[in-house]
């Protein structure tokens, strides 16, 4: 199998992943609790309403942030990879980045909406 093949099966399995984790969020189906959650609606574990809206929003974040790594994906299994570009620090950029690009950006976006909405709950 090609090299960029298999990267670019390996990033779309990524989104999958990524889908498969963030649904429920985006549903809200997921309870508090403190091990399945998104990290910035764990603070608001006393106020059900805060967690399930914070959840649904950072859910709904994480699943928009999935198509930039199906796109990078169908992009690495249509182009091939050029010699030059064939060598092990080049595919550790292409394989780890994006990923965790796409799931560190979500998270900060959604702490910063737990902020404001922390910070709209004090000034009232």
């Amino acid at each position: 199998m090609p090299q960029h093949v298999f990267m670019g099966l390996c990033t779309i399995g990524t989104g999958f992943l990524f889908i498969a984790m963030n649904l429920p969020f985006a549903l809200g189906k997921v309870r508090p609790n403190r091990f399945y959650c998104i990290p910035a609606a764990a603070f608001f574990r006393s106020n059900e309403e805060a967690w399930y809206d914070i959840s649904r929003y950072g859910g709904r974040k994480a699943l928009l942030w999935t198509f930039p790594l199906f796109l990078l994906g169908v992009l690495l299994l249509i182009l091939p990879l050029d010699p030059w570009l064939a060598n092990k620090w080049t595919n550790l950029a292409l394989a780890a980045g994006p990923p965790t690009h796409c799931y560190n950006l979500p998270v900060i976006q959604t702490n910063h909406y737990a902020w404001r909405k922390r910070k709209s709950k004090m000034a009232t």
